[in-house]
């Protein structure tokens, strides 16, 4: 099977910076699931379905789940595998049947920012738990 699910890490400075490549995923998607900030930078007069995350939030993956071979989108903060969804459904679904397009984790901007040496760095998550 091939990717049904892409996860796209949007960073602080919104969806302009994203790649080509996530850009037309993103407008390739039958559903958008993300938080409210995330979905709220979408262009206006976007009608497609969309989705919010839920809690708890396994009934989302559990949804997402079940619609399994749709082309879905979901908008995440940063990097998807640093303490992310990603993770989740990569725990849950074969390899090619996601796609992950990260952008910069919050470890990474606040290392950047701070000028800390981010691995000599504890990274510690709360929503991760």
């Amino acid at each position: 099977m091939t990717a049904w699910l892409s996860i796209i890490g949007v960073g602080d400075d919104g969806l302009d910076p994203l790649t080509e490549a996530a850009k037309a995923t993103l407008a390739n998607a039958s559903l958008i699931v993300g938080g409210e900030r995330h979905l709220a930078m979408l262009p206006e007069g976007d009608t497609r379905p969309k989705m919010t995350w839920t809690n708890p939030l396994m009934k989302l993956v559990e949804d997402i789940l079940e619609r399994r071979g749709e082309n879905i989108v979901i908008l995440a903060t940063g990097d998807p595998m640093h303490f992310g969804i990603g993770v989740t459904f990569a725990k849950r679904l074969p390899a090619d049947e996601l796609a992950i397009y990260p952008a910069l984790s919050a470890f990474a901007l606040a290392a950047a920012r701070l000028k800390w040496d981010l691995s000599r760095t504890v990274c510690v998550t709360l929503h991760g738990r």
